[in-house]
C-alpha cells in the first residue's frame, strides 16, 4: 500500500513540475538565400494559429464530427450492421488529443540565413510545426 502511495505522490509531483520545466520548445531552422520567404512564411503560420477565429474553428468542427460521428452510428445500426454507439468517440478523441499535444502550446523558431548574415525569431508557432520544421532541417 505504501509502494502505491508513494508512486502516485511521486507521480502527482511530476506532472505539476513537469509544466514548468517544458514550458515551449526553440528550434533553429537553416536557410539559405531564402530567409525573407522563410520567414514570412512562418510569421503568417504565427499569425493564423494565434488569432481567436482560429481557435472557435476547431471546436466548431469537433462539434460537427461528433454529429457526423452520430449519423453514421445511426446509419449503420438502421442497416443492420454491427456497430457500437460510442465508435465514433475514438476517433473525435484522438483528433482533440493531437490538436491539444501539437497546436495548442507555442514555441518559438530561430531561423538563420548564413549567406545573407540574417537572424530572426519567430514566436508563436504552434509545437507541432516547429518541431517538425527543426528536424527536418537538421535531418538536411
Amino acid at each position: 500500500m505504501r509502494k502505491y502511495l508513494a508512486i502516485s505522490l511521486l507521480g502527482f509531483v511530476f506532472l505539476t513540475v513537469l509544466p514548468s520545466i517544458c514550458s515551449a520548445t526553440e528550434m533553429e531552422y537553416y536557410t539559405y538565400n531564402g530567409f525573407d520567404a522563410v520567414a514570412g512564411a512562418f510569421q503568417k503560420v504565427a499569425l493564423i494559429c494565434g488569432d481567436n477565429g482560429y481557435k472557435a474553428l476547431f471546436f466548431t468542427i469537433i462539434a460537427m464530427g461528433m454529429l457526423f460521428g452520430g449519423i453514421s452510428v445511426m446509419a449503420k445500426a438502421a442497416t443492420g450492421a454491427k456497430t457500437s454507439p460510442l465508435a465514433w468517440a475514438f476517433p473525435v478523441g484522438v483528433g482533440v488529443v493531437l490538436y491539444l499535444a501539437l497546436v495548442v502550446p507555442r514555441g518559438t523558431l530561430h531561423i538563420y540565413d548564413p549567406i545573407k548574415n540574417r537572424t530572426q525569431s519567430i514566436g508563436g508557432i504552434p509545437e507541432g510545426i516547429v518541431v517538425a520544421a527543426g528536424m527536418l532541417n537538421k535531418i538536411e
